[in-house]
């Protein structure tokens, strides 16, 4: 093989990986926002609970 071969490999085969990685993160935040709204939100309730005795 010459270079220019194993250099259109090289471009396909990071193109490949570039398409997976944002597929697996695109998976991977599809699963976690709505548990990370879950959790800010009973942060915020915490917090307004906590402070409600409280004076500062």
């Amino acid at each position: 093989m010459d270079d220019k071969t194993k250099r259109i490999i090289t471009i396909i085969v990071a193109i490949f990986l570039l398409i997976m990685a944002i597929s697996i993160v695109g998976f991977i935040l599809k699963q976690l926002i709505p548990l990370a709204i879950l959790v800010i939100a009973g942060y915020i309730v915490y917090r307004l609970i906590t402070k409600k005795g409280q004076r500062y």
